[in-house]
């Protein structure tokens, strides 16, 4: 009997040395979920079932600047739960980004953290966005494209090899976003170029793109402009024929 009260013990011990954090939940793309980071728990698992060659975007923001959610991470497991990508080598504040090809058709896991997990300070409430992103194809039509307080950033495949050229062309709006060509640098965007000001009606921003690296085009404003102005702006884009 003693021996069975010392193993209890041990095995509580155990178990609050351990985050009760990592009760899994199942998303699909498109799907925005919501959870709190707090002292006790600060990673959150979400699986979802990936395709060979799908280009994932995961969005990771607070939702109350009043809180300290200030140090979000995202790190991204195969079906083996090995990490292929993650943001935790990139420097981010308020919100990250994180993007990879995908190699398989399986089931993937999104563990949504902080900086320095139990060693981190972030705690708040935070939104997490599974998005598979439209494919921009060269010579095709614009595309037409809206940002607002809750649609918020948008994000588009850019398949290239070669020379090529984006076009934009903001609509009739108070607010004009900013559109971003990016190449994916260990999972995380690394800007090559941009087309901001408040009196564009229309851009174009060429890139030497290499086959073998993953670009993102993306239209978005500000995460303060979000909170405390009326983001609302439509706009199109495309890639010229080649």
């Amino acid at each position: 009997m003693q021996r069975l009260a010392v193993c209890l013990v041990v095995c509580v011990a155990v178990l609050l040395l351990v985050p009760a954090a990592l009760a899994q939940e199942s998303m699909a793309y498109g799907d925005t979920v919501t959870n709190s980071i707090t002292s006790d728990e600060f990673a959150f698992e979400y699986t979802f079932e990936g395709g060979e060659g799908d280009v994932v975007v995961v969005e990771m923001r607070r939702t109350n600047t009043d809180e300290d959610m200030t140090r979000p991470e995202i790190h991204l497991l195969d079906s083996e739960g090995e990490e292929i990508a993650t943001t935790a080598e990139t420097f981010s504040y308020g919100a990250a980004v994180l993007v990879a090809k995908l190699t398989d058709s399986a089931t993937y896991t999104i563990v949504a953290t902080r900086n320095d997990d139990a060693d981190g300070d972030s705690v708040g409430e935070f939104e997490l966005e599974l998005i598979q992103p439209t494919m921009l194809e060269a010579g095709a039509d614009l595309i037409d494209g809206e940002i607002d307080n809750d649609a918020r950033d948008q994000y588009y495949y850019l398949p290239a090899d070669g020379e090529v050229t984006v076009l934009y062309q903001p609509g009739d709006s108070i607010y004009i976003p900013i559109l971003s060509v990016n190449v994916v640098n260990q999972g995380t965007l690394r800007p090559l170029g941009q087309i901001a000001g408040v009196f564009i009606e229309q851009g174009t921003l060429t890139i030497d793109a290499d086959e073998d690296d993953i670009y993102i085009v993306m239209v978005a404003a500000d995460e303060s402009d979000y909170i405390f102005r009326d983001v609302q702006s439509e706009y199109q884009l495309g890639i010229a024929a080649q």
